[in-house]
């Protein structure tokens, strides 16, 4: 039973998108960072329940519902654009560094869309500088505004922490996912390219 159900879930995970000539690897990886966010963003108001600030914690049930949402969108999409739904669920919950303050780590989810970017998205380089720069006006933004303004709801001691700890796992967790998918397709065209160059 547990076999068939996983079968399911990769056939899922695998299902080709209603657009022809769609990279296929690069919606897989889509797919599970979204499921990785979704997750995380209901982790996260569990978190809130158990080491600090029980109020406002269905802001993270919202951007888990935005995840499972993305993630469904990536079947009707073109790969651009789920790239770029995929980034706003990443910065949406940017914005809770606005409600619990830049302690609570959140702005590290930043660093993958980069790296999604950059080897995902098949765009001009002035387009991946563009966005390399709108991320760090963005990060640096949250950054200043957390430095001048109280955050709304202060964490514990406790909270700062466990947040940290999780903020630093799922962040290494999402650029691993991506760096190993990339380096899979980088060192499976050379071995096509060495067996062509031998034969």
């Amino acid at each position: 039973m547990v076999k068939g159900l996983c079968r399911k879930f990769n056939a899922l995970l695998r299902k080709e998108a209603v657009h022809e000539n769609e990279p296929q690897r690069i919606l897989f990886l889509l797919r599970i960072i979204l499921l990785i966010l979704g997750l995380y963003f209901l982790i996260i108001p569990l978190v809130f329940c158990i080491v600090g600030p029980k109020t406002e914690v269905w802001t993270g049930y919202i951007f888990a519902a935005m995840s499972v949402a993305a993630f469904y969108a990536t079947y009707r999409l073109k790969v651009h654009t789920s790239v770029l739904v995929c980034s706003v669920c990443s910065w949406h919950g940017n914005c809770v560094c606005i409600l619990y303050g830049w302690d609570c780590g959140i702005q590290h989810l930043m660093f993958e869309m980069l790296v999604l970017v950059y080897f995902a998205v098949y765009n001009s380089l002035v387009y991946k500088i563009s966005y390399t720069v709108v991320l760090f006006a963005v990060r640096f933004s949250l950054f200043l505004y957390c430095r001048v303004n109280i955050s709304v709801f202060a964490l514990t001691e406790t909270a700062t922490v466990v947040l940290q700890i999780i903020n630093t796992i799922v962040t290494f967790v999402l650029m691993a996912v991506a760096c190993s998918m990339f380096s899979s397709n980088v060192e499976s065209a050379e071995k096509k390219l060495v067996c062509i160059m031998s034969s």
